[in-house]
């Protein structure tokens, strides 16, 4: 199942959020006179996958994607054939974004329903909306994209996500709230993986060390990305959970480094950060 998938069965259930409930306030821009370099920079240490283009005035006027800039150096690459292409990469870095931007920017007020958000993204085949303070306006509140719809579905107050956890008698002195931020976090480290369901299973072993039992901890994330999981041993639920957690770790940012290098956009992506 999609994250797409998800977002169609849920639709309908969506009108009670508003987009200022969910949407991010922390705004990320380039003006259209920086250089794609400069884009391609703020995108990787916000960890973000677009950015809105303002004029002179800081008003609205394009938008800058990851997919934009792969798609422009894949063209380009394919124009130039096999054979030295670091030259064609800085020159595609030089170019300013008002070339590379797309617009007019489909953009939506805070006021408006969650559900209105996503059946825009889905006519309009994109990820994210630029939160505007009036329609059709170019002062820029925010921006709202289908992770966001994501997380705020898998949100609740008690926890962040639904957590399984078999023979929780074996806890000791770790609790359900460390095994909820411990998870989050490691999850957090692949933005566009939203936790659906996670299980944590505990079984116990005849070894002992000091009187602490051997534990063997498996825990398995069902997420928008497909399923991740990871599993170790140790004395102890705390020692046994991190040594699983640790798994778990590397295999969510394996995901993560093949998710980005399907269809080539990842190893290009790389090379592209390189210069």
């Amino acid at each position: 199942m999609t994250a797409d998938d998800i977002l169609r069965a849920v639709h309908e259930n969506l009108k009670a959020i508003t987009v200022g409930d969910i949407a991010s306030e922390s705004i990320v821009t380039v003006t259209e006179d920086d250089h794609v370099g400069k884009a391609i920079n703020r995108l990787r240490e916000n960890g973000i996958s677009r950015l809105p283009v303002t004029n002179e005035s800081g008003g609205l006027t394009g938008i800058v994607t990851t997919n934009d800039i792969v798609d422009f150096a894949v063209r380009d690459e394919e124009r130039q054939g096999e054979g030295d292409r670091r030259g064609e990469l800085d020159r595609m870095l030089d170019i300013p974004a008002y070339d590379l931007m797309s617009s007019p920017v489909q953009t939506i007020t805070a006021g408006e329903t969650v559900d209105e958000a996503v059946s825009v993204m889905f006519e309009n085949g994109i990820s994210g909306l630029v939160v505007t303070a009036t329609p059709d306006g170019s002062e820029i509140e925010g921006v709202i994209t289908k992770t966001d719809v994501l997380r705020a579905l898998t949100h609740t107050e008690e926890e962040s996500m639904d957590v399984q956890i078999t023979n929780v008698n074996l806890l000791d002195v770790l609790t359900r709230e460390d095994i909820v931020a411990d998870i989050t976090s490691v999850a957090d480290k692949f933005q566009e993986m939203n936790v659906l369901h996670a299980h944590v299973r505990f079984t116990q072993h005849k070894e002992k060390l000091r009187g602490t039992p051997l534990l063997r901890c498996q825990i398995r994330l069902r997420t928008t990305q497909g399923q991740v999981a990871g599993s170790g041993e140790g004395y102890g639920a705390e020692h046994a959970f991190h040594v699983a957690l640790d798994r778990l770790e590397r295999n969510v940012l394996e995901l993560k480094g093949v998710k980005a290098d399907e269809e080539y956009r990842g190893q290009l992506m790389r090379k592209l950060n390189e210069l």
